[in-house]
């Protein structure tokens, strides 16, 4: 049927069916949250938003190596006796722009995932600044600033991506202005937390109780409350993460 989107491949038919399982869950996300912009959430390798529409979900999405041309956009909805449909608007775009059919259903499978899993808490910040003799820290002084190359930034944003996949919830905060934190943490399957930024330049912080997470820096270390991972491009941080929250 036209503007009907159906897998093709043998790993598109796999994230068909992830999608299908996660529809429900998700579904109530967004009745809860309005919407979810999972770039501004701190999952910027994902660039889908998906807003409430009674017992379905409208998305967009787009090439997240672009920001040319148009996003697709259309509805995932409960076709009935259990089948899950991807409805297209613009299905002229499929193709374009990077957005290939199983591309578009990779990409919708992880954000219905994502959202399935998604918990937003009201007035929190993470990891904020401190204060020292009245002088105010930069939330981004974790040590001095460090320019990486491509590899370093693909690694980092692939640690990212792993730990949000691996997780049993996703958690993250929205400031009074609307805004949403610059750390998403993810609470895995250990129990563990795990506090990340898309600053390369910011290391993680792994910890048992969340609710360290919302002193400031200065503080959480002086009570060595978190286990921090200096990222340092040159030696194996990322393996020492999941190590630590196996």
């Amino acid at each position: 049927m036209k503007g009907i989107l159906k897998p093709r491949s043998e790993r598109a038919k796999m994230d068909f069916a992830s999608l299908a399982d996660n529809f429900s869950d998700a579904v109530e996300a967004v009745k809860k949250f309005g919407i979810v912009d999972l770039s501004a959430m701190g999952m910027d390798w994902n660039t889908s938003v998906l807003k409430s529409n009674g017992g379905g979900i409208l998305y967009n999405t787009g090439n997240v190596y672009s920001n040319e041309g148009e996003r697709v956009s259309g509805k995932i909805k409960n076709c009935g006796r259990g089948e899950i449909g991807i409805r297209v608007a613009n299905p002229r775009l499929i193709g374009k722009y990077g957005l290939a059919n199983d591309d578009i259903v990779r990409s919708l499978a992880e954000a219905v995932g994502y959202t399935a899993k998604l918990d937003i808490l009201e007035g929190v910040e993470f990891l904020p600044s401190g204060e020292v003799d009245g002088v105010r820290f930069a939330q981004d002084n974790d040590f001095s600033r460090v320019d990486y190359n491509d590899v370093d930034i693909v690694r980092h944003n692939r640690f990212r991506e792993t730990l949000t996949n691996e997780a049993k919830r996703i958690i993250t905060a929205r400031n009074r202005d609307g805004s949403f934190d610059k750390y998403t943490v993810v609470e895995m399957p250990s129990g563990a937390f795990v506090a990340y930024c898309s600053d390369q330049n910011e290391a993680p912080y792994v910890v048992l109780d969340i609710d360290a997470l919302t002193q400031d820096k200065q503080t959480i270390r002086k009570n060595r409350d978190a286990i921090t991972f200096r990222r340092d491009a040159r030696g194996d941080w990322e393996k020492r993460v999941m190590e630590a929250v196996a």
